[in-house]
């Protein structure tokens, strides 16, 4: 009677990864239970679950681990820093945002990450302290997404960048075919 698609959940990563192995068979499930199905959706992507936002959270001063410029890649001529990743931030009360901040801490150039509730923006000013005879850069980058605060330049994740255009065009279709 309805269509079929293939569903399935990809935190089970044997069923439904972006690539499946060669053999592997996923068959097509009846969409009879979602009221006037008309299209199959693929998305793919990083989605926030029921766990929440994970951010990189460190402070130089306490931890080595917690350069200024990290990245995870194998290319990258920065510091590569294996150890570290985003942990939850289930204990900031409606954490939204990562934030990175580099600048002066308790008279020590450092870096900080952690969670937040709040946009702290993004900017960068130099500074110069009452009897230094040097200026420092002082910067706050705020982002959202899993991770995102790793490195300098923070941007909205490129699969949110690419998956929006994609979610509109799926809903003005649905729309035209309604009327």
């Amino acid at each position: 009677a309805g269509i079929k698609c293939f569903r399935c959940d990809s935190t089970n990563e044997r069923t439904c990864a972006e690539q499946l192995p060669q053999h592997h068979v996923l068959y097509a499930d009846s969409c009879d239970d979602i009221q006037e199905a008309q299209y199959c959706v693929k998305m793919t992507g990083v989605f926030e679950g029921a766990s929440g936002l994970r951010c990189y959270q460190c402070d130089s001063k306490s931890d080595l681990q917690c350069p200024e410029q990290f990245k995870l890649g194998y290319h990258d001529t920065t510091m590569i820093v294996p150890s570290l990743s985003p942990s939850s931030c289930d204990r900031v009360f409606e954490a939204r945002y990562c934030i990175k901040t580099t600048g002066m801490f308790e008279g020590e150039l450092g870096t900080k990450r952690f969670c937040s509730a709040r946009d702290w923006g993004n900017y960068c000013e130099w500074v110069r302290r009452p009897g230094d005879e040097r200026e420092y850069r002082a910067c706050v980058f705020t982002c959202w997404g899993n991770g995102c605060n790793s490195a300098r330049a923070l941007t909205p994740t490129m699969v949110r960048v690419l998956l929006l255009p994609a979610l509109v065009f799926t809903l003005y279709t649905a729309w035209l075919t309604t009327l």
